[in-house]
């Protein structure tokens, strides 16, 4: 057991690889992480499956294309679908996942299956931002494609004008949280899983 890896997926939402100064030597906004890619395998060629977080993800954590599950939202309750986190769990792994507050990711969704421990950050929410964006995300499922550009619109303008732009956990607080409450088993190897908000419209985090 002690053989295998500790495994973390570090994801970071809206961030486009044109902002990272390891693909374009004009950005110096992130020296860390550029001094790791330069040590590490970097697939410059990656395809997205989706662009909204609440597809990319059901995908990262299923390997199945979005909308294969016949909904915009989360992972559905199907024995037959297992998550990266019930695989590694399955293999003798203790799963744990950090996020900061990502509507679209609570675990509510279905995102949580699998995990020892998962804080969605919903604690730290915006109630108010949660229950517009469960409202439009319901209707999504529900309108032609026609009108959806209107829902999209209407979105952009509760996040940017109407709520705070403080809506989300700085990577700074996320940290601290995760150094505070992460505690691996020695036994087990584990697999951690940090989200972080920070390059996500309106561009704030509290």
């Amino acid at each position: 057991m002690r053989n295998k890896p500790n495994i973390v997926l570090i994801t970071i939402d809206s961030l486009r690889a044109d902002f990272v100064g390891y693909l374009n030597p004009k950005e110096k906004n992130m020296p860390f992480f550029d001094s790791f890619l330069k040590k590490s395998y970097s697939f410059e060629n990656a395809i997205s499956p989706a662009s909204p977080t609440f597809s990319v993800f059901s995908a990262i954590l299923t390997g199945i294309l979005p909308f294969r599950f016949g909904r915009f939202l989360g992972i559905p309750d199907n024995r037959n679908i297992k998550t990266l986190a019930e695989v590694l769990k399955e293999h003798g792994y203790s799963t744990y996942a950090f996020l900061a507050n990502s509507p679209a990711l609570y675990s509510n969704y279905g995102y949580d299956r699998g995990f020892d421990y998962y804080d969605d950050g919903y604690t730290d929410s915006n109630k108010l931002y949660l229950s517009l964006q469960e409202m439009l995300w319901n209707i999504r499922e529900k309108i032609p494609e026609i009108i959806l550009n209107s829902v999209e619109i209407f979105r952009t303008i509760i996040k940017s004008v109407i709520l705070s732009p403080q809506i989300s956990v700085s990577g700074k607080k996320l940290n601290e949280k995760t150094m505070n409450q992460f505690n691996p088993l020695n036994d087990k190897p584990s697999f951690l899983w940090l989200h972080y908000m920070d390059a996500h419209l309106p561009f704030f985090s509290g």
